[in-house]
């Protein structure tokens, strides 16, 4: 998920005039260094989900009633289900409200809530066992979005357990992730949905938690839709329009196989749009006008489609729904669920050549291979859901765009990179391990400079030092190679290894898994005549942090020769001495800005000529300037 509100893309591109674009490796095009695995099939659904839902417009309810078939895919029997009701986030009290501020600030209206009316099961002779069920999460007495429910007996490995159950979904007022706004009705959460039950038989379930979002099983749905007639639907999976409604009403089958969750929208005020892009079928909802931003859109999807396709696996659903929310439901935007995104722009960035349309597509289209087909256990692992896609999303723009991949106006120009770089170091008041789970992170700032910002930081850091395409080709080996497996960390560090050697494979742990800071700088130039003529100089570098990298050191001399100092890093102080016949006009450390995870490229340089190091006055600059990138950045969510 990922959100840039317009008063923040107006100051990035104040700013932007008195930044010069990202000088490091010039973007390449996407590419791949060797052959590398089709992508894995797709599992066979855990369990069938056969739903009606009738949207009640007026009331902002749900009338749902389902027909669940779950099989025990576990090696253990079963005596209980864990239920997600996700929707009771939404109620005063929850976890959701009651933890640190989420990426909007919570609720500002009506609560939202499920309630359950009844969970039969013809398994157990029609009972029904919403009664015994638990009344709270475990642990937790005043938040009810992981219940437990008791089974009267067991369900054995390869079983099956059949539920039906009614419930209605009372929508809130546009949090973050569902609810409505006028007559617009974004529906996300709003079933009970099982929880995904392990190989060993260990339930993983969880309270919905404000920095957090899901893990789920691939599973099988049949939803049937029943809405206002003049309203425009879209769905995950393929939608055919049904014809037996009643009067004022239209009816709709929305199908989807092997997917990780199903969301909706219906609204009034949407216009349809279709194309069909590397043979999928795009459908775009949003109001008129607007016509740069309906542009940006399918722009974005069209190389996006394909580029993403061709790098991490084609897409592997018939149909992908795009939605724009309308003015004041912004909030909802910038989500992603299966074969459905929310999105979002504004004209006026796009007439300044910020590309915040584009970074919100692309980095929401990411997630349909991150979140929908790799499908990580997110709550404890954020950074392989939103971390790669970022990286992605950087990568796709950087491809696209080159040096003006964030912005381009007046003549100058702002990498994607140098903006995350920016926004990634400004307030780290104290380092955060990007690998840690998404409720360790101290506030929504930290996992949005760590796991956003830091998470693709590391990656392009790895790809300036080790060949980008040597990277890139590791990110599509591990995302075809681990589709539909729900893989964790280790995973991941193996097939980075795999492609970048074995031998770094401490360094790739060390990186993503230490709460730890990286800073290179130079700490002093001491230079004295050498015995025979020239200058004999001892240059004194300090790393902050680790692990060790390698880095270069160009030196120019008066006359423009240049010398080229090389370490690989591991000391944390190191001299690098060397014998000159020029005076030194100029030392730049990493020149060529490698080491894109360096916290403060402001003890980079020195200039004999100013007395040595940067002035305070550069300093200063520089704090001013992600001081404001950190107000755009941190607009951003999961």
């Amino acid at each position: 998920m990922s959100r840039l509100p317009r008063a923040a893309w107006l100051l990035t591109a104040l700013l932007a005039l008195g930044c010069q674009s990202d000088p490091g490796e010039k973007p390449a095009p996407l590419r791949l260094t060797a052959l590398v695995p089709s992508p894995q099939p797709l599992p066979r659904g855990t369990a069938h989900y056969g739903l009606s839902a009738r949207l009640d417009e007026k009331r902002h309810e749900v009338d749902g009633r389902g027909h669940v078939v779950w099989t025990n895919r576990s090696d253990r029997p079963v005596r209980e289900v864990y239920l997600h009701l996700y929707l009771n986030a939404f109620s005063r009290g929850s976890l959701f409200l009651r933890g640190p501020a989420g990426r909007s600030g919570g609720l500002v209206g009506r609560e939202g809530r499920i309630d359950i009316k009844t969970l039969t099961s013809p398994t157990f002779g029609q009972k029904d066992l919403w009664p015994g069920a638990a009344q709270h999460s475990p642990d937790d007495p005043a938040d009810r979005t992981d219940i437990a429910v008791p089974l009267p007996g067991a369900i054995l490995p390869g079983e099956q357990l059949e539920l039906y159950m009614e419930f209605l979904a009372i929508l809130p007022e546009i949090v973050e992730r569902t609810g409505y706004h006028g007559d617009y009705h974004l529906v996300a959460q709003w079933f009970p949905k099982l929880a995904r039950l392990e190989q060993g038989g260990t339930w993983a379930h969880f309270a919905f938690h404000p920095f957090a979002e899901f893990y789920a099983d691939f599973d099988d749905y049949e939803v049937t839709l029943d809405v206002p007639k003049q309203h425009q639907v879209g769905a995950t999976g393929h939608l055919t329009p049904l014809s037996d409604a009643d009067p004022g009403r239209a009816r709709y089958l929305a199908r989807a196989e092997s997917v990780v969750d199903f969301a909706w929208t219906s609204f009034g005020g949407f216009e349809r749009e279709h194309r069909t892009l590397s043979g999928t079928d795009v459908h775009l909802l949003m109001e008129k006008d607007q016509p740069l931003v309906r542009a940006a859109h399918w722009q974005t999807l069209e190389a996006g489609l394909s580029s993403l396709g061709d790098w991490l696996g084609a897409y592997p659903y018939p149909d992908l729904t795009v939605v724009v929310p309308p003015n004041g439901a912004q909030r909802s935007g910038g989500m992603e669920y299966p074969g459905f995104i929310t999105t979002g722009g504004d004209e006026i960035p796009a007439r300044l050549g910020i590309l915040a349309t584009e970074l919100l597509v692309i980095h929401e289209l990411s997630h349909q291979w991150f979140q929908t087909l790799v499908a990580t256990d997110e709550p404890r692992y954020p950074f392989l859901d939103e971390g790669l896609a970022s990286y992605a999303e950087w990568r796709f723009l950087e491809s696209q765009y080159g040096t003006g991949s964030l912005a381009s106006l007046l003549g100058l120009r702002l990498s994607r990179t140098a903006g995350g770089r920016l926004g990634a170091f400004y307030g780290r008041d104290k380092p955060v391990a990007v690998g840690q789970p998404a409720a360790d992170f101290p506030s929504f700032q930290a996992i949005a400079r760590e796991v956003y910002c830091r998470t693709p930081l590391i990656l392009e850091t790895l790809a300036r030092i080790h060949g980008r395409e040597r990277v890139d080709t590791a990110l599509a080996a591990y995302a075809r190679s681990t589709r539909g497996s729900h893989p964790t960390p280790t995973d991941f560090y193996r097939v980075l290894a795999a492609y970048l050697g074995q031998e770094h494979l401490p360094t790739l742990i060390e990186l993503f898994e230490q709460p730890r800071s990286y800073n290179l700088g130079i700490e002093s130039l001491v230079t004295h005549p050498a015995a025979g003529g020239g200058w004999d100089s001892a240059l004194e570098i300090q790393r902050t942090g680790g692990p060790g990298l390698p880095f270069e050191v160009r030196v120019d001399l008066l006359g423009g020769a240049t010398t080229i100092l090389r370490s690989d890093g591991q000391k944390a102080k190191e001299t690098l001495s060397f014998r000159h016949r020029q005076p030194i006009a100029l030392v730049l450390l990493d020149p060529d800005e490698r080491l894109a995870l360096d916290e403060d490229p402001a003890d980079d340089r020195f200039d004999p000529k100013t007395g040595g190091l940067p002035t305070e006055h550069a300093a200063a600059f520089f704090t001013a300037l992600t001081t404001g990138l950190e107000l755009l950045s941190f607009g951003l969510g999961p």
